[in-house]
């Protein structure tokens, strides 16, 4: 169990580590594609990507400390690597539980703010309107989630829309024509022809799925190579103390 058990874990946390290096950039695309949608949002939810960034760096650095106690073959060493590793374990599989069990209050969350941001749109706040008009044009999306929300909302100075949509949904900028057409009160066909039709929560979500697929396969093999890791560290650890002993 000695040569083969210290290069088994020394390979397997070198790749937990690469893991927790590729978490971290996944973890920092979203961050970076997620700039364009944080003026959608209120403050605070941007805090999941955040969150994976932190564990990529935990991951990451347990990876780094695992493959330093293979080489040293140190009982007490590779037990505590064991432990914090089983730790992080459950609490990965924690957070995906609770994730799975919460998603949809969790859309609803990130729905409902977006929804109390483009209320102010056309308000006081001149640089928000601006913002969610440059957000709109620059991403290809209009409303929430479709075209169709401005024939109900009303302006962050209570003024109903009366079916007249921001100039950030319109395909031509600055067209005087385009925001003084009633588009979202047609047809998707029709509205096409002039603004963009798909709501941004929308892309939004297919945005984060996309990018949350490659997230989860990668959750995974982590999981199950995080289980090995502390197996095998136990192993050592255990064969290593009935060598001292005798």
């Amino acid at each position: 169990m000695g040569f083969f058990s210290k290069f088994f874990l020394f390979v397997l946390n070198f790749i937990v580590f690469a893991i927790g290096v590729g978490v971290i950039v996944l973890a920092s695309l979203i961050l970076t594609n997620g700039a364009q949608f944080q003026v959608l949002l209120d403050e605070g939810t941007f805090s999941v990507p955040i969150i994976l960034l932190i564990m990529g760096v935990i991951v990451m650095l347990i990876g780094f400390f695992g493959c330093f106690g293979a080489l040293r073959e140190s009982p007490c060493l590779l037990y505590t690597y064991a432990t914090i590793v089983l730790l992080l374990l459950i609490a990965q599989i924690s957070v995906a539980i609770y994730g799975i069990v919460k998603q949809d209050e969790l859309k609803a969350f990130i729905s409902g703010n977006m929804v109390k941001v483009f209320e102010k749109i056309g308000g006081d706040d001149q640089e928000l309107t601006d913002s969610l008009n440059g957000v709109q044009h620059e991403l290809h999306c209009c409303g929430v989630y479709n075209y169709t929300d401005w024939a109900l909302t009303i302006h962050g100075d209570n003024t109903p829309t009366g079916g007249l949509v921001p100039s950030g949904c319109c395909k031509t900028p600055n067209s005087t024509e385009c925001t003084t057409t009633t588009w979202a009160t047609m047809s998707e066909p029709a509205a096409s022809e002039g603004i963009y039709t798909k709501g941004c929560y929308t892309l939004f979500m297919e945005t984060i799925e996309g990018q949350a697929t490659w997230l989860g396969i990668g959750a995974i093999l982590l999981a199950l190579i995080q289980l090995f890791c502390v197996l095998v560290a136990c192993g050592i650890g255990k064969n290593s103390s009935s060598s001292a002993v005798y």
